[in-house]
């Protein structure tokens, strides 16, 4: 019987609720979204940037990425220590209780690198 490989995905945006491995990071991970058109729509409409829409979305990204209130980023999914998701949004792993250094000894031991 074949198995289907799902792709697994290192964050969730806050809109669409699907995962992603790339995305635009409000704050300090307070809020992550996987388009760009999502971040502005937090920015004046959360936020109440230019709540009489006379600025560019070019403007207030412009000026937003300046301040270092946002920035894009890419993640690779980690089952050992993160939580992952699949193209849905839904958790499909959780963090390892296990130290990261045990999988890593586990590894050399077996390569013979480690006795």
């Amino acid at each position: 019987m074949k198995t289907k490989k799902c792709k697994l995905y290192s964050r969730k945006c806050d809109v669409t609720g699907k995962g992603i491995n790339d995305g635009y990071v409000f704050g300090i991970e307070e809020r992550i979204f996987s388009e760009e058109k999502h971040l502005i729509n937090h920015l004046r409409n959360e936020m109440k940037v230019d709540p009489e829409n006379r600025l560019s979305d070019e403007y207030i990204l412009k000026e937003s990425y300046e301040q270092e209130e946002y920035h894009y980023t890419v993640w690779t999914p980690d089952s050992i220590n993160e939580i992952c998701y699949d193209a849905k949004g839904n958790i499909v792993s959780e963090p390892s209780k296990e130290p990261k250094v045990k999988v890593i000894e586990t590894l050399a031991g077996y390569l013979g690198i480690m006795r």
